[in-house]
């Protein structure tokens, strides 16, 4: 099973797609298709900590523009109806952990802190949040939490959902998680996205490697095996110029080399969202 990926330029939530650049000057043919990727459920570290606890069938029946309980207690609709494309992406550092922590017939529910994760107490939730975030952004596992067959069990749950919902020619889904490096606190993430429905047994996270082009060489690994995937960065607005340096990530100039290797995992950026928008006025951003 393929996804008909074709050419894609990424605009906020919207997708243009084009059989070919000339497509683009026949008017007939041009289609915009409208959905989602990057969508957190309760499987992300940060959503569970903030009481989020819909599923990734949740989130894909929500697409299709059934109305699901917000956390708040509220049901949500979407308005104009079914979206064309979507992908749960969720964060791939920890994926799963905390539901397994909250789960008193898991080992990990014996975790001395496991309580604090779901307090009701502000400061109990800020510092376990920040427990986990420190984690991710220094790239060093908290060993306790750091189970990788909990990861790898999440995983499977994100991919079945994904290949339960994709209606060929209809509703297109797609396989995929979020890539949480932020090396000091400089926002390198990316959205990573497969194309059908071979992916592999695990995600490759912050925890891996902060270096993105450890990522890169991991698709150029899993690629020549069959399994086709592209990284789209996101939130570039807040990498402090680090998503679009001219050096690489040890700081040595960047060449040709990694300029086809970029671009050949990573042909389309995040234009905007919620968070932010990666065109600015060179007033804002003058360099």
């Amino acid at each position: 099973m393929t996804r008909p990926i074709k050419t894609y330029w990424l605009t906020g939530s919207a997708l243009l797609a084009l059989s070919s650049p000339a497509a683009a000057d026949e008017a007939d043919r041009r289609q915009a298709l409208f959905g989602d990727v990057h969508v957190h459920t309760g499987l992300s570290f940060d959503a569970y900590i903030f009481g989020i606890r819909r599923t990734p069938d949740d989130a894909y029946r929500y697409a299709l523009g059934e109305s699901v309980r917000h956390a708040s207690g509220y049901d949500i609709q979407l308005k104009g109806g079914a979206l064309d494309f979507y992908a749960v992406t969720d964060h791939s550092e920890y994926l799963g952990v905390l539901p397994a922590m909250d789960d008193a017939a898991s080992p990990m529910s014996a975790i001395d802190y496991a309580k604090d994760m779901f307090s009701s107490a502000r400061d109990k939730i800020a510092a376990a949040f920040g427990k986990v975030f420190q984690s991710i952004t220094s790239g060093k596992p908290i060993p306790e939490m750091d189970n990788r067959d909990v990861v790898g069990s999440a995983w499977m749950e994100l991919k079945s959902a994904a290949d339960r919902y994709y209606q060929p020619g209809k509703f297109t889904t797609f396989t995929g998680y979020e890539y949480t490096a932020q090396p000091g606190f400089g926002n390198l993430h990316r959205v990573v996205l497969f194309k059908g429905a071979r992916v592999p047994d695990q995600p490759f996270g912050a925890l891996d490697s902060l270096n993105p082009e450890d990522l890169w060489a991991w698709l150029d690994a899993n690629r020549a095996k069959g399994i086709d995937g592209i990284a789209i960065p996101h939130n570039s607005n807040v990498s402090d110029g680090r998503m679009f340096q001219f050096t690489d990530f040890a700081g040595k100039p960047i060449d040709n080399a990694y300029a086809e290797t970029r671009m050949r995992n990573e042909p389309i950026v995040e234009m905007s969202q919620v968070k932010g928008t990666s065109d600015t006025h060179p007033l804002l951003s003058p360099n």
